[in-house]
């Protein structure tokens, strides 16, 4: 079942995010903190699929307001996770779809998403959920 992430899928949530990110050290206390913050917010929505009551994929999606396109807002999905175990199940698709509706009901002119991964199952499994590639340029500057 796709839905909204809530706080009571914390564990899980903190998870998939260990999985994503294997080699950083998860703090369980601040990532509760800013969960909690975050479901408080209307312009970003946390997205998970649901099976045999464990959230198995999520990903992001945050609305940011913008002066061109008739000042229309535009989106940026980020952190799109499936859990390891559970890959291949189109779950993973399924919640960046919805991420996609969402940016859609909230009037947005594009939706970006990001990956840094080069291999071309993952870059195939962004194209099938109807992104484009190659059709701009992404330029990142990391902050410590």
């Amino acid at each position: 079942m796709i839905r909204e992430i809530t706080t009571d899928d914390q564990n899980d949530l903190l998870n998939l995010y260990r999985q994503l990110r294997s080699q950083e050290i998860i703090n369980e206390f601040q990532f509760s903190e800013k969960l909690n913050y975050i479901l408080t917010l209307d312009h970003i929505k946390i997205i998970g699929f649901e099976n045999n009551n464990h959230i198995v994929a999520s990903s992001m999606v945050a609305k940011i307001d913008g002066l061109s396109y008739g000042s229309r807002s535009f989106a940026i999905i980020e952190n799109v996770i499936t859990d390891k175990l559970m890959r291949n199940n189109g779950y993973g698709k399924l919640v960046v779809k919805k991420c996609i509706e969402i940016a859609n009901a909230w009037n947005c002119y594009k939706v970006i998403l990001e990956t840094g991964s080069k291999e071309n199952l993952k870059l195939q499994f962004y194209t099938d959920c109807g992104f484009t590639i190659g059709e701009k340029t992404a330029f990142i500057k990391r902050f410590e």
